[in-house]
C-alpha cells in the first residue's frame, strides 16, 4: 500500500465536495453531529469557494505538494513550535507555515493559486477531523502504513476533554487558513481592479483626443469677431454641438474635459504662434 503524507491521508475517506456531514446542504443538518465543531461548517463552505470543485485524485495529489510546502515553510516561520508552547502541536501553525513558504521561499507558484492552497489546507484539516470522529476501514489501513509519517494525528474519545479541545483547535485553524486565503484573494482582486481601471483610463484618454482636436478646429474657425465674451460659454456651445453631431464621441466627455480643451487650445496657439481666440481672462 502506498504511503501517504498526513494531508493526503485526510482525503482517504473524506470527500469534501460530496460529504454531507460537514457543510451540509440544508441548515437543519448543521447540528446533526454534536461532536463536530460548528465553525468547521463555515470554514469548509468558504474553502470550497476558494478552490472550486476538485476530484479526489487531484485533491490527493495537491495535498502531497501541500505537505512539502508546509514542511519547507517551517524554515521561514519565526514562531516555530517549542516544547513549552501553549499549543504544542503542528496544526496550530500550519497557516503561518504556508504563508511563510509562499511569501519567502523560492518557488514558481503564481499568486492566483495561493488562495486555493489555503482552501486545500482547511479541507485537509476537516478531513483529519472527519477521520478522527468517523474512521473508515480504508483510513485505518492507510493510517497503519503511514503511522511513521503522521504528525500529531487527531484521535477522538468522547470521554476525553483534551481530545475534544484539539478537534476544536483544528477546526479553528481551518477557519484561520480560510481567512488567509480570502485575504490573498481580496488582494488579487484589488490588484486586478486597479489594472483594469488604469487600462480603462488610458483607453479613455486616447478616445478623448478627437474631442480636443475638434475643439481646436472649432475655436479657431470662429474668427476674431465671434460673440463669446467668456471662453466657458464657447466650450459649453461646442460640447452641445458635439453631443448632437457626434454622440458616440460625446460620451467620453468628463467634468475635466473643458479644462483640458482650454489647455490644448492654448498650447496649440503658442506652438503655432497664432493669436489666442478668446480673452485671456474668461
Amino acid at each position: 500500500m502506498k504511503t501517504l503524507t498526513r494531508h493526503q491521508l485526510a482525503f482517504v475517506s473524506y470527500a469534501p465536495f460530496t460529504d454531507t456531514r460537514i457543510d451540509p446542504s440544508d441548515a437543519d443538518s448543521l447540528f446533526k453531529h454534536a461532536e463536530l465543531p460548528t465553525c468547521l461548517h463555515d470554514a469548509v463552505a468558504r474553502a470550497k469557494k476558494l478552490m472550486g470543485t476538485m476530484d479526489g485524485h487531484e485533491l490527493t495529489k495537491r495535498a502531497g505538494d501541500l505537505t512539502q510546502m508546509l514542511g519547507d515553510g517551517q524554515i521561514y516561520t519565526a514562531n516555530t513550535i517549542t516544547d513549552d508552547a501553549e499549543r504544542d502541536y503542528a496544526l496550530a501553525q500550519e497557516s503561518d507555515c504556508l504563508k511563510a513558504y509562499l511569501e519567502q521561499a523560492t518557488h514558481s507558484l503564481p499568486h492566483e493559486q495561493w488562495p486555493s492552497l489555503f482552501g486545500l489546507l482547511a479541507l485537509s484539516l476537516a478531513g483529519e477531523i472527519a477521520n478522527a470522529l468517523w474512521p473508515s476501514e480504508i483510513f485505518l489501513r492507510h493510517e497503519t502504513t503511514a503511522s511513521s509519517q503522521t504528525m500529531d494525528k487527531l484521535d477522538y474519545d468522547e470521554s476525553d476533554e483534551t481530545q475534544r479541545r484539539r478537534l476544536l483547535d483544528a477546526a479553528i485553524e481551518a477557519v484561520r487558513a480560510v481567512g488567509f486565503g480570502e485575504g490573498f484573494s481580496a488582494a488579487l482582486h484589488e490588484i486586478e481592479t486597479k489594472r483594469k481601471n488604469r487600462n480603462r483610463a488610458k483607453n479613455t484618454h486616447i478616445a478623448k483626443e478627437p474631442i480636443f482636436t475638434a475643439y481646436i478646429d472649432w475655436a479657431l474657425a470662429l474668427g476674431a469677431s465671434h460673440p463669446y465674451r467668456y471662453q466657458s460659454h464657447a466650450e459649453e456651445d461646442f460640447l452641445k454641438e458635439l453631443e448632437q453631431s457626434q454622440p458616440e464621441l460625446h460620451r467620453f466627455v468628463a467634468a475635466t474635459t473643458p479644462e483640458t480643451m482650454r489647455e490644448r487650445l492654448q498650447n496649440h496657439c503658442i506652438k503655432q504662434k497664432i493669436p489666442y481666440p478668446f480673452p485671456k481672462k474668461s
